[in-house]
């Protein structure tokens, strides 16, 4: 493995952990066993360290959101596969990550809403079209307006603009959302799916 990409697997990690405005380059440094100037070597300041990171991040999710879509046996399945990938992933991050980025990183943060609302509405309004042609969901909703709604949704969530008052618990608040917007577009033939898919689970 090059030092790099060595830099980028352990900074990602500790920013993950404990945020990002929290953490210094010296203390960088420190966690990774590294000296500063080594870290100078590869990236220009802790903005070009933290943007390299994020397009590796994002590279990585699209290519698994890719794969994990085709394994899928049918758009509810593919839907709810990629929603449980993102979730893991989210369930790494520290809390203040996403605040620390449109504060502090504001081109990285901008990465990260084109991410959003280019690639994730295409994710969905592909997913919408899968669905139609397997008879899961219906034909009479616009589908461009409901992969946005969902990038609206997701992002207000993010951002800690819609919250599970009792727990905070963004998990779950992105559960609500997508049983929200898969429960208003399947048909009957969807709601047999799921109701299937739930009895074999409690089994």
């Amino acid at each position: 493995m090059e030092k790099r990409e060595e830099i980028l697997i352990g900074a990602t990690n500790v920013f993950m952990s404990y945020g990002i405005k929290s953490v210094t380059m010296d203390d960088l440094a420190r966690e990774l066993g590294i000296s500063k100037k080594t870290i100078y070597l590869y990236f220009k300041d802790k903005n070009d360290l933290i943007e390299s990171i994020l397009n590796e991040h994002l590279s990585k999710d699209q290519n698994r959101c890719i794969e994990v879509r085709e394994d899928a046996e049918n758009a509810i399945e593919s839907f709810y596969k990629v929603i449980s990938m993102v979730m893991e992933n989210m369930g790494r991050i520290h809390p203040s990550v996403f605040y620390d980025l449109q504060k502090y990183h504001p081109k990285a943060w901008v990465k990260v809403e084109e991410h959003q609302t280019v690639f994730v509405r295409e994710v969905i309004r592909r997913n919408i079209e899968r669905g139609r042609q397997e008879g899961m969901y219906r034909a009479d909703f616009d589908a461009e307006i409901l992969a946005q709604m969902y990038v609206k949704l997701t992002d207000a969530a993010i951002r800690r603009e819609i919250k599970d008052v009792q727990k905070d618990d963004l998990a779950h608040v992105f559960n609500e959302i997508i049983s929200l917007i898969v429960h208003s577009m399947i048909t009957e033939k969807g709601k047999q799916y799921i109701s299937q898919k739930q009895k074999d689970q409690d089994a």
